[in-house]
């Protein structure tokens, strides 16, 4: 349920504490009764939340379908040009050695970095913010 709607849920609650309290002191109606309304508020209210999320359903699944569409209405890529090398079969690994690299220079950002991913396993890069995983990443 939205933050508006949860709001205005617990505004017609609190009315209808006020009011029902109210009616009870004054006697027009008996404690049982006031529980009762309220039990069925709250019993209907969550269908009618189910009945209003359907309302905001139908522009997400046209929004998803404008980007599915749109993908599949992309030109295929060319193909490749006459003589290029073809891509190497077999494993692999990527390996780095004594990496230095920097954004500005004089102000290395990596400095020693050696690093060896082999092929057909499963590597983290971790550490604190700031040292360097992004960095790592993008030139990897």
């Amino acid at each position: 349920m939205g933050t508006i709607a949860a709001a205005g849920m617990t505004l017609i609650i609190l009315g209808v504490f006020w009011y029902g309290g109210r009616s009870v002191l004054e006697g027009r109606i008996t404690v049982g009764k006031l529980v009762a309304f309220v039990m069925v508020i709250v019993f209907i209210s969550g269908p009618m939340a189910s009945l209003a999320s359907f309302w905001s359903r139908p522009p997400a699944g046209g929004r998803a379908a404008d980007r599915l569409f749109g993908i599949l209405d992309e030109a295929p890529e060319p193909p490749d040009a006459t003589g290029s090398a073809l891509f190497p079969h077999g494993a692999g690994e990527v390996a780095m050695r004594s990496l230095e690299f920097s954004y500005v220079a004089d102000t290395p950002v990596l400095r020693g970095l050696s690093l060896t991913l082999p092929a057909g396993k499963v590597t983290a890069i971790v550490g604190p913010s700031g040292s360097g995983k992004t960095t790592v990443s993008a030139l990897l």
